[in-house]
């Protein structure tokens, strides 16, 4: 059960992640103006690399802290429970998104 509650957690703060970087993303041009010189592709990449970097520590963190401590059982319960939660966050975003306007 622990780790049901736990991948809730690890769920959560990615997906609160996503919506952080989609408000920087949808205000970046108010903030930064219309950029199209080389700044902008490599700020783009570098965030795209940042956000792959975080986001797979807080998905397959403690999945993977836990295979390599022995507990692969546990592991795998960890991983599926994260990923449900994620699809579950999906879901209500699509569901929000497309009945909630």
């Amino acid at each position: 059960m622990k780790n049901f509650y736990l991948s809730l957690i690890s769920a959560a703060g990615t997906f609160a992640y996503i919506i952080l970087i989609a408000w920087f993303l949808s205000n970046a041009s108010n903030w930064f103006g219309k950029e199209d010189g080389l700044w902008a592709p490599i700020m783009g990449l570098s965030l795209f690399v940042v956000s792959a970097l975080l986001t797979s520590a807080m998905v397959l963190g403690r999945p993977t802290w836990l295979y390599f401590g022995g507990k692969k059982r546990e592991a795998l319960a960890a991983f599926f429970y994260t990923a449900g939660w994620m699809v579950v966050f999906l879901i209500a975003v699509f569901t929000f998104g497309f009945f909630g306007r």
